[in-house]
């Protein structure tokens, strides 16, 4: 199955093409057209095989960027797999007002506060950071339509279960 083939939002079609994403990887094409259609999915596929994008396609098709409110929520286990796939969603989002932001540990929390101060759709982070931003009121998870958990056994070997 090919991107084009997908009833999507001719800017993220556009941003898809502009990376050269043609052909979809097997992840993809047995999660996006799920997705789309509401349906939760869990799926399981080697590195660099296009897990981002099976989550992240459906989440900018389907978040409002015009709520201002937090709608889509990945975590992923470390702050590098974080950013990674915020930079991902924004590059697949880039004609869009859709907006993620990273948040992990081992930062300053002022500019993550500040950013989603601002609104964001799309929040990506790592449990411990999240979890304290949660319980000091700055992150509010009310209005969130998608979940994706990145790399899930990994948080689960790392001790996040407990979180």
């Amino acid at each position: 199955m090919k991107f084009n083939d997908l009833t999507i939002k001719p800017e993220i079609k556009k941003a898809l093409d502009d990376l050269g994403f043609k052909e979809m990887f097997p992840i993809q094409e047995n999660a996006i057209p799920p997705m789309l259609e509401g349906k939760n999915v869990m799926g399981q596929a080697k590195t660099g095989t296009g897990k981002t994008a099976s989550f992240g396609v459906p989440m900018l098709e389907k978040l409002d960027p015009e709520s201002g409110n937090v709608e889509g929520f990945v975590i992923a286990p470390t702050r590098e797999l974080a950013q990674q796939i915020t930079d991902d969603i924004n590059s697949y989002g880039k004609y869009l007002k859709t907006r993620a932001v990273s948040i992990y540990g081992g930062v300053s929390y002022n500019p993550q506060i500040d950013a989603l101060r601002k609104g964001v759709t799309i929040v990506v982070g790592t449990p411990g950071r999240l979890i304290d931003l949660m319980k000091k009121g700055h992150l509010n998870l009310r209005h969130v339509t998608m979940v994706a958990l990145d790399e899930a056994d990994r948080m689960f070997d790392m001790g996040f279960y407990e979180d």
